[in-house]
C-alpha cells in the first residue's frame, strides 16, 4: 500500500478544519430555526440600507446565496466568490447597484463569524507531521473567499505542510471538476494514478478524484450514501488517523 502512492491530496473543510456551528447564532426565519451568521450580516447592512428588513433580507439570503447559488454551483462546477453571492442578495433586494463597500462589510461580517467558529484538532496536525516525511501533499478545497481560506491555513499552522493549495475561489472551478485535482497533481509533479485524495465529501471528493483518475479515501462523517452509478471510494476511514495505517505509516509519540 505505501509503495503504491507517491503523494497525498487533502480536502480542508470537515476533513483538516472543523466548523463547529453550535457556535454560530441561533437564527428563526418562519417558525424555523438554523445556525447562521444571517442576524451578524445583518447588523451590518443596516448601516448602509437600513430600509430593509430582517425577515426580508434572510429570506433573500437564504434563498438566493446559498439555494441558487448551490444549484448553479452544482450545475456547473463554476465558482461564486463570497462577494458575488451578497452583490446578487442586495440586487434581489432592490438594490440594482451595491455599493462596493458594503458587499465588502457583508463578506467581512460573515467570513470572520465563520472563521470564530472553526477549529482544527492538534492531532490532525500530529498526522500531517507522520505524512510529510513520506509525500509531497496538497489541498484541494472548495471556499469562496481565499483570503480566508489562507487565513485558516495560516492561523491553524497548516501551510506549511502543502506543496500546492488549489483553492476553488482562485482558479474557479468546485470540486467535483477534475481540473482542481489534475492542477494538484501537476504541481506535485505526479500522475493521477500516483495520488491519493482524502475528503469527506462523497460527491465533491471521491466522485471528483475519481473521474480525474486519482485514489479516494473517503473520511465518512455524516450519513451520506453511495447512489447509483457513483465511482465508490478506494478507501472508508472512520476517522483522519486510520489513514497512518492504511499507509503503512506508525505514528511518533
Amino acid at each position: 500500500m505505501r509503495g503504491h502512492y507517491q503523494a497525498i491530496s487533502f480536502d480542508l473543510f470537515d476533513t483538516l478544519v472543523d466548523l463547529d456551528e453550535e457556535k454560530l447564532p441561533l437564527v428563526k426565519l418562519d417558525g424555523e430555526e438554523r445556525r447562521s451568521t444571517g442576524e451578524v450580516i445583518y447588523g451590518v447592512l443596516r448601516q448602509y440600507y437600513p430600509e430593509i428588513g430582517l425577515d426580508e433580507f434572510l429570506r433573500t439570503l437564504f434563498r438566493v446565496a446559498y439555494r441558487e447559488v448551490d444549484e448553479w454551483r452544482r450545475a456547473t462546477q463554476r465558482e461564486v466568490l463570497a462577494e458575488e453571492r451578497f452583490r446578487r442578495v442586495l440586487q434581489r433586494l432592490g438594490i440594482a447597484s451595491p455599493s462596493r463597500a458594503a458587499v465588502h462589510a457583508l463578506v467581512t461580517a460573515h467570513m470572520d463569524r465563520m472563521f470564530a467558529a472553526m477549529e482544527c484538532p492538534e492531532g490532525r496536525l500530529r498526522i500531517l507531521d507522520a505524512l510529510v516525511v513520506q509525500y509531497p501533499l496538497a489541498l484541494v478545497s472548495n471556499f469562496d473567499h481565499p483570503p480566508t481560506a489562507r487565513r485558516v491555513l495560516d492561523h491553524f499552522g497548516l501551510a506549511p505542510y502543502f506543496r500546492a493549495v488549489i483553492i476553488s475561489g482562485e482558479i474557479g472551478w468546485r470540486k467535483p471538476a477534475p481540473q482542481c485535482f489534475l492542477m494538484a497533481v501537476e504541481a506535485l509533479g505526479v500522475r493521477p494514478q500516483a495520488c491519493l485524495h482524502v475528503g469527506d465529501s462523497l460527491e465533491a471528493d471521491v466522485v471528483g478524484a475519481k473521474r480525474a483518475g486519482l485514489d479516494a479515501a473517503w473520511l465518512r462523517r455524516t450519513s451520506q450514501s453511495l447512489w447509483e452509478g457513483m465511482p465508490a471510494p478506494d478507501y472508508t476511514i472512520e476517522a483522519l488517523s486510520e489513514l497512518l495505517p492504511l499507509l503503512g505509516i506508525r505514528r511518533q509519540g
